[in-house]
């Protein structure tokens, strides 16, 4: 394997978004900011790659690439089986060990957020939002079949359909993994500084602190303080001229 197989934030080296995908790559920019992310370590595409060479050697793997899109699901569901038994190899062994001890795991009352982090998220072109797996509220014994999962849903049918329809490569799959520890919060959403649809200004939406999601809340949506709006505008426009941006403290009300 090319690289390393497992890279923890803050304190990470350089790293490239090929190595940890594009949600780690945000993750780890935010940290060096001096953003409060919380810590985590990712699983980096090369610890995946012994898994992504023993799918494309099954027979399963060559009838999807000679199929039409419109047989791939029930391959699809073939290979995302197939890749939550696939067995561990020393280096990953040894790394979902490191995992552990780089987390500090204190107690089984720990939990974590397991997340998906390809190389083709998050990008300006291609968001891949909902096709990728994320696992919320996992427990310590439970971190490698949710490392597992995330992984399998890089096979999954609606990925596969959305690289094609996009212009991505299909048949070179790659994934990262990000594990950090979940955050007991009560409230949770996302912000937007514009809202992608209507290109009005932000709104925040209540929900489930547990899910990463909020549509179809319970509450209606509370347009933010206008203080907080201009300091979110004011933030992105900072960025985006690639002056200094305002400080995590200015965030904080949010």
């Amino acid at each position: 394997m090319d690289g390393p197989v497992i890279v923890s934030f803050p304190g990470t080296a350089q790293t490239t978004r090929t190595e940890v995908g594009g949600k780690a790559a945000s993750l780890i920019r935010m940290t060096e900011a001096g953003f409060p992310v919380p810590s985590g370590v990712v699983l980096t595409t090369s610890f995946f790659a012994p898994w992504f060479d023993a799918i494309k050697a099954s027979p399963t793997w060559t009838r999807l690439t000679g199929a039409t899109p419109e047989a791939w699901a029930p391959l699809c569901d073939a290979l995302k089986a197939r890749a939550r038994s696939l067995p561990l190899t020393a280096t990953q062994h040894d790394a979902l060990g490191r995992l552990r001890r780089d987390l500090a795991v204190p107690s089984d009352a720990a939990r974590f957020a397991v997340r998906s982090s390809s190389p083709e998220e998050d990008l300006t072109s291609a968001s891949f939002a909902g096709g990728y797996d994320t696992r919320l509220g996992v427990r310590p014994d439970d971190l490698e079949g949710a490392v597992r999962d995330c992984f399998a849903s890089s096979l999954d049918v609606r990925v596969l359909s959305c690289k094609k329809e996009r212009g991505f490569d299909v048949w070179s799959p790659g994934i990262a993994v990000i594990v950090q520890r979940q955050i007991d919060s009560e409230v949770a959403g996302v912000a937007f500084s514009l809202n992608p649809l209507t290109v009005h200004m932000a709104r925040c939406r209540r929900g489930d602190p547990r899910s990463p999601r909020t549509e179809g809340a319970s509450r209606r949506p509370r347009v933010l303080k206008d203080a907080a709006l201009h300091t979110v505008a004011e933030w992105v426009i900072a960025r985006a001229a690639n002056a200094r941006p305002l400080p995590p403290s200015r965030l904080t009300h949010l």
